[in-house]
C-alpha cells in the first residue's frame, strides 16, 4: 500500500500531465496519460478518477475525459494571487471553517466505528436474522459468494442513465421561460467468447428527427409543457416535473431494450423516484406521475416475463434503514450517521450486507422491492431490485455479474458510457432548441440566458 503522501505526489504529477495533453489536444485519453506516465492503463484510470472526484475531469465516454476549465481556471486565479510557484492536489480541495467544522462532527461521530471496526463488523458477520433483513445474518464477505464471480461470455449487458438540466430565459427582456432538457441513454455492450467487449451500441431518447410539413407529426413528443396552480410551487414544481419526465424517457428507452432478453441490465439510480407526494389538484404533475408509475410497473412485468433482473446503482443514498435495523446488536446509541458514512467504515472490499425487504413507502407504489449495501474498492453503493424469486439467491447473482465488471475507482462501464451519452445528447437538445428560439425571438427583443 502506497504512503498517502507518496501518491499524492504521483496524482500531482498525474494532474500536470492531464492539463498539459488537454492543453494540446482539449480531450484526455486513458491510453495517452498511460504512456506520458509510463504506467498501466489501470493505474491511469485510477489516478484520473481520483482526479474526476476533486472535480478537475469529466467522463466523456469510451476511455476519454475532459478539463472542466472553469474549475481550473477559479483554481488558477486563486493560485496566481496567492503567489504560487507549483500546483498541488490541495488546491482544488476546498478549506473553509464550515467544511472543518462539519468534518469534525462526522469525526466525533465515526470515531466509536474507528476504535471497534473489526468488532463491529464480527458482529454483523455473526449477527443472526434482523428485522427486514433476509437471510441468517447482516453481512456477508466475498467468499460467500466467490464461487458465483463469473464473466460475461457470449452476453449482452444493458447500462442505462439518465441526465436533466434546468435552463431559465428571458425573452424579449420581459418574459421569462424555464426550459428543463431530458435524456436517457442505454449502452448495449456486447462480449465476445472470453468475456472481451467486441463493441457498444447506444440508444437515446428523446428522439430527434427531421420532418417535412406533409410526414406526420406527434404534438407533445418531445416537448411538454408545465404550468402549476400556485405560484409559490413553481420552483419546486418545475423540479419534480423534470424528475418525473426524466424517469418517464428512462422506462420508455428501457422497454424497447428489455424485450429483446439481455443477460443483465442495470440503470444508475434508483429504480423508482420516492420520498415525495403529489396533489391530485395538481394535474400535470398528478397525470406524470401516474403515467411513470404505470411504465414503471410495465418495465418490471416485462423484466420477470422474460427472466430478467433489472438492478439500479444507486452511488449517493442518504438512508440509514440499516443502521436501524442493525442498531439493536451493536450497542452504539444514537449513532446519527447514514447508512453509507456507517458501512464505508465497517465494510471491506467485496462485502455485501442482506438484503432487506422494503415496504411500500411515501411515492413509491412497488412489490418484492429489495436493496443491499455493496462495497467494491473504496466506494460502497446502495443496489436495489425486484424480484419474487429468493432474494439472497438473486443477491448472489448480482454480485457474481457485478463484481468482476467494476474497474478500478468504482467506474462500471455499463452506466458510465450510458451517462456520458446521456449528457451528450441532452446538451445536443440544448443546443438545438436554443437555436430555434433565437431565430424565433425578434432581433429587436432578444434573447437573454440567465443559467
Amino acid at each position: 500500500m502506497k504512503a498517502p503522501s507518496t501518491y499524492s505526489s504521483r496524482l500531482a504529477l498525474a494532474m500536470v500531465t492531464v492539463l498539459e495533453i488537454s492543453a494540446g489536444k482539449g480531450l484526455v485519453e486513458v491510453s495517452e496519460v498511460a504512456k506520458a506516465l509510463d504506467v498501466t492503463e489501470r493505474m491511469a484510470r485510477e489516478y484520473l478518477s481520483d482526479l474526476e472526484e476533486l472535480g478537475l475531469l469529466e467522463y466523456v465516454g469510451l476511455g476519454v475525459y475532459s478539463v472542466k476549465r472553469s474549475r481550473v481556471r477559479d483554481i488558477l486565479m486563486k493560485f496566481e494571487a496567492e503567489g504560487g510557484i507549483q500546483l498541488r492536489i490541495q488546491d482544488f480541495m476546498v478549506e473553509t471553517p464550515y467544511f472543518h467544522r462539519k468534518a469534525a462532527r462526522l469525526l466525533s461521530k465515526i470515531k466509536p466505528l474507528i476504535s471497534r471496526g473489526r468488532e463491529i463488523r464480527e458482529l454483523l458477520l455473526k449477527s443472526g436474522q434482523l428485522n427486514n433483513l433476509c437471510g441468517d445474518r447482516a453481512l456477508y464477505t466475498k467468499e460467500d459468494y466467490i464461487s458465483d464471480l463469473r464473466s460475461l461470455e457470449n452476453a449482452t449487458a444493458l447500462g442505462e442513465a439518465s441526465t436533466s438540466e434546468i435552463s431559465n430565459y428571458v425573452v424579449g427582456y420581459a418574459i421569462p421561460l424555464t426550459v428543463s432538457y431530458i435524456a436517457s441513454a442505454i449502452a448495449e455492450l456486447e462480449f465476445g467468447r472470453s468475456g472481451e467487449l467486441l463493441g457498444i451500441r447506444f440508444a437515446v431518447r428523446p428522439k430527434l428527427r427531421e420532418f417535412k410539413e406533409e410526414e406526420p407529426f406527434e404534438e407533445g413528443e418531445p416537448l411538454y409543457e408545465l404550468s402549476v396552480e400556485y405560484p409559490e410551487l413553481l420552483l419546486l414544481g418545475r423540479k419534480i416535473a423534470t424528475r418525473l419526465l426524466r424517469d418517464i424517457e428512462r422506462y420508455k428507452n428501457l422497454l424497447g431494450k428489455v424485450g429483446k432478453e439481455p443477460s443483465f441490465a442495470v440503470t444508475l439510480g434508483s429504480l423508482r423516484p420516492h420520498g415525495f407526494t403529489v396533489s391530485s389538484r395538481c394535474r400535470i404533475l398528478d397525470a406524470l406521475l401516474k403515467k411513470s408509475q404505470e411504465l414503471f410497473e410495465k418495465v418490471i412485468d416485462t423484466c420477470s416475463r422474460k427472466g430478467l433482473t433489472l438492478v439500479s446503482l444507486v452511488d449517493d443514498p442518504r438512508d440509514n434503514r440499516f443502521v436501524k435495523a442493525v442498531s439493536e446488536i451493536l450497542n452504539l446509541n444514537r449513532l446519527g450517521l447514514s447508512d453509507i458514512a456507517f458501512l464505508s467504515a465497517i465494510m471491506l472490499d467485496g462485502d455485501a450486507t442482506a438484503p432487506m425487504k422494503l415496504e411500500e413507502e411515501r411515492g413509491r407504489r412497488v412489490k418484492n422491492w429489495y436493496e443491499f449495501y455493496f462495497r467494491r474498492g473504496l466506494r460502497v453503493f446502495k443496489i436495489e431490485y425486484v424480484t419474487t424469486r429468493d432474494p439472497i439467491e438473486v443477491q448472489k447473482e448480482i454480485i457474481g455479474l457485478l463484481y468482476p465488471q467494476f474497474e478500478v475507482g468504482g467506474r462500471l462501464p455499463f452506466v458510465s458510457e450510458a451517462l456520458a451519452r446521456a449528457k451528450t445528447h441532452v446538451n445536443y437538445i440544448r443546443i438545438r432548441f436554443e437555436a430555434a428560439l433565437k431565430s424565433l425571438a425578434l432581433p429587436q427583443l432578444g434573447l437573454a440566458v440567465e443559467g
